[in-house]
């Protein structure tokens, strides 16, 4: 009697993919409750010193520019505070262009557009709600493929002389003289074989989700060989 169940490597694989959905959810969802805020938090606490200096003088790209050391003013800020240096932060400077001229307008006009970006937090409402909407989602496709997964792995199929039988067949065996005609069309590319039997039943069995199906159509195809297609 040949029989067949959820293939492990589908099994590993899918629901691998499902574990990664709710990790990224949770990812997510740390961003938006406890890892954004900290950062804004941090920011708020070094930004008077950084808006002190850019009124001082200090546009973007006094603060983005390497010193001897390989380093820069603005890391340095952070560093003596134990901070990380938000790369949001530095890729906002970064898009405020070089003054235009040497003129002491021109440098006022670079650092104004300096102090604007210091004092907002790196992380608004809207950053927090996106990470709400993502892990959200992610949590819905990772439930979701994990219920699909681990319903599958409930189902077996089994053949003997009589015929089918097995909870993916329904509660009761499935006789041969029950099976109206069966459809290979899809086997040879997809390992996929579609039984159609009495009342409008329909089994499609497939070879890539349930490890043991080939050896099950074998046996069909000696009630219904492949060439009837």
């Amino acid at each position: 009697m040949a029989t067949a169940s959820i293939n492990k490597e589908y099994l590993l694989r899918v629901g691998g993919v499902g574990i990664l959905m709710l990790a990224i959810g949770a990812w997510c969802l740390y961003d938006g409750f406890i890892g954004f805020p900290k950062v804004n938090r941090e920011f708020s606490l070094i930004r008077p010193e950084l808006i002190r200096f850019t009124e001082n003088g200090f546009n973007a790209q006094k603060w983005l520019a390497d010193d001897e050391n390989g380093t820069y003013p603005l890391k340095q800020i952070f560093d003596k505070k134990g901070m990380k240096i938000p790369g949001r932060l530095v890729q906002e400077l970064r898009t405020i262009p070089s003054p235009s001229n040497d003129s002491r307008e021109a440098l006022i006009a670079s650092c104004q557009a300096t102090a604007k970006i210091f004092s907002h937090d790196i992380y608004n409402k809207r950053d927090l709600t996106v990470q709400y909407t993502l892990a959200s989602i992610a949590f819905v496709f990772g439930a979701y493929i994990l219920f699909t997964v681990n319903s599958r792995r409930k189902i077996r199929y089994e053949v003997d002389d009589e015929g089918l039988r097995g909870n993916g067949f329904g509660e009761q065996q499935l006789l041969w003289d029950e099976i109206e005609s069966a459809d290979w069309r899809k086997w040879e590319e997809k390992g996929i074989v579609t039984l159609y039997a009495t009342n409008n039943r329909k089994f499609i069995l497939d070879g890539w989700h349930f490890a043991g199906i080939r050896a099950i159509a074998d046996e069909i195809a000696k009630h219904f060989p492949k060439s009837e297609k």
